[in-house]
């Protein structure tokens, strides 16, 4: 049964937020201020860095594709050889 008027309060939130010290990564962060580098030039030479290796990780695949591709053309050849000398 429901009393007109009366309201129950409703629960408190804990809202509680730890802060974590990390001596490293202040460490770093007050090497970055000092270096003068702005956050723009970080970025764009990390990004530069990152396409350079992405491309070398690209032609790199394709050498070894090709060297695979090379490998087993010399396997079937050399297998079509064997066989020609066998049988003719």
């Amino acid at each position: 049964m429901k009393l007109i008027g009366i309201r129950t309060p409703k629960p408190r939130k804990y809202s509680y937020k730890p802060i974590y010290y990390d001596p490293v990564k202040e460490d770093r962060e007050n090497r970055f201020k000092e270096s003068g580098f702005s956050d723009n030039q970080v970025g764009s030479e990390l990004r530069m860095r990152m396409r350079l290796r992405m491309n070398r990780k690209k032609l790199d695949e394709r050498i070894r594709k090709r060297a695979r591709m090379m490998s087993i053309l010399f396997t079937v050849l050399l297998l079509l050889l064997i066989i020609y000398y066998i049988f003719f």
